[in-house]
């Protein structure tokens, strides 16, 4: 996971800049923003909501990081797929890169 690992150290912060807007519109598209405002302010009268530390509860932040974990999980599933199975070599450079 060599390859995925480094692409997503180089790149994650700028995909999570390019994805955020497009996970806030739909959330807000469908409805989920209002509910959570509504849930989290419930939280928030509970006595026990101070108890919980700092921990961020931003549901866009959540939301675009899940997105991304989720990407990177498929991009690594193909890396390991392009490194055992010969076949999963469909390209020119992906068999310089890991052999015939």
């Amino acid at each position: 996971r060599a390859a995925t690992d480094f692409f997503e150290k180089k790149t994650r912060g700028r995909l999570f800049e390019a994805f955020k807007p497009a996970v806030t519109k739909s959330m807000e598209q469908v409805g989920t923003v209002r509910a959570y405002k509504n849930l989290l302010d419930q939280y928030e009268a509970l006595p026990v909501s101070a108890l919980t530390g700092t921990q961020s509860l931003n549901l866009d932040d959540y939301v675009t990081n899940k997105a991304l974990d989720g990407l990177f999980a498929m991009i690594g599933a193909e890396e390991k797929k392009i490194r055992t199975d010969p076949a999963a070599r469909t390209t020119d450079l992906l068999r310089t890169v890991f052999g015939q």
